[in-house]
């Protein structure tokens, strides 16, 4: 086993741990003062019809993101199989929701795009504007709340205030470094050599030619596929408006808990407006899948919208389940699957080798 190999095996061993760790601590937070089983009682009550709606919204939510992969790559002259733009969208989520402030989830998409024959400077430049049109919905939701909304969110607990400005400031710090990278590739390219050479004046990269050959080439195909998608104006703000119609199915998966508990009073368009505050708060936050920020901030914004702690406290078991757990349960199996095709296909690909030069 080489190095990375090694490094690679006690990166995945220490997030295991550490998703482990953090979902134990949620439950204990969530529970430890509740009626365990009323909740289970509330939970079996729950129309079977409402569940098979719930995770068929999720898995329109995983869709919808694999429907605007297709279009970018589309516009960069790509032509993608649906099922493999499916396949990137559980593997990034699948990586984004186990790994610490969903680092993993895009570098994961970048191998397997490049396992299937896309650049890796394309990819990146898709992936880019995928993340930019992602964190852009939270960014509106944020500003038409804070503009339009000032009583309603004056109302609400301080934490939650303060969670929700930072994850707002933090959102837009980023998408503004997004969007430099994207649309200003040149100052990507020198930003890029500039980040190698300090590195490797340092000593933690030892930059050879071949090494800065691959990088300029990486990077000559980044600023390819950048203009390329530039000159698609019309099909960056047509996903744009499919990213909205994405982001609001999975917050309206909240009104759906709150009507299948058999509440009423709630509307929908209030409710969006409180999830997508959670969303906000806890984005940015460095655990996997914002595991115990998003916990909390539920908590405090949506009791009193279910009318107690313990209904809240089902409406959240519902919520996450349908969200996290089942997301990260079908894109675990997806990304498995992935990289057993992968795996096999590497091994018929030597086996051939070998047995050509046998052959010679």
């Amino acid at each position: 086993m080489t190095k990375e190999e090694k490094r690679k095996r006690r990166n995945s061993v220490i997030n295991a741990v550490l998703l482990v760790v953090m979902v134990a601590l949620t439950l204990w937070f969530l529970l430890k003062d509740q009626d365990l089983p009323l909740i289970v009682k509330e939970l079996m009550e729950v129309p079977p019809v409402y569940l098979m709606i719930g995770s068929a919204m999720v898995l329109l939510f995983v869709c919808s993101e694999s429907a605007i992969i297709r279009i970018l790559l589309n516009a960069a002259n790509i032509k993608a199989p649906f099922r493999h733009c499916v396949q990137y969208s559980f593997i990034g989520f699948f990586y984004s929701m186990v790994t610490p402030s969903a680092t993993g989830g895009q570098p994961m998409q970048v191998y397997y795009m490049r396992r299937h024959g896309i650049r890796v400077g394309t990819a990146s430049v898709v992936l880019m504007i995928v993340t930019i049109e992602y964190k852009s919905v939270l960014i509106a939701s944020g500003l038409f709340l804070a503009v339009f909304c000032r009583s309603f969110m004056q109302s609400l607990d301080s934490a939650v205030r303060v969670f929700f400005t930072l994850g707002l400031i933090l959102n837009i710090v980023f998408v503004a470094a997004l969007a430099v990278l994207v649309f200003m590739p040149q100052f990507a390219h020198r930003l890029v050599k500039w980040l190698f050479g300090k590195l490797s004046k340092i000593r933690f990269l030892h930059l050879t030619e071949e090494r800065l050959l691959r990088v300029e080439e990486a990077m000559d195909v980044y600023q390819e596929a950048s203009g390329l998608i530039r000159g698609h104006i019309k099909t960056i703000l047509f996903t744009q408006l499919l990213t909205f119609v994405q982001r609001y199915i999975l917050f309206a998966l909240t009104y759906l808990v709150y009507i299948s508990l058999d509440l009423h009073g709630a509307h929908l368009l209030p409710t969006i407006g409180r999830q997508s505050i959670v969303a906000i708060a806890s984005d940015m936050l460095p655990t996997p899948g914002g595991l115990g920020f998003n916990e909390f901030v539920y908590m405090r914004i949506f009791t009193p919208v279910f009318g107690s702690e313990l209904m809240t406290t089902v409406s959240l078991t519902l919520s996450r389940g349908f969200s996290y757990y089942f997301l990260v349960i079908v894109s675990g199996v997806v990304t498995f699957c992935a990289h057993l095709v992968l795996t096999v296909r590497a091994h018929k690909r030597s086996r051939k080798e070998a047995s050509k030069e046998r052959t010679d």
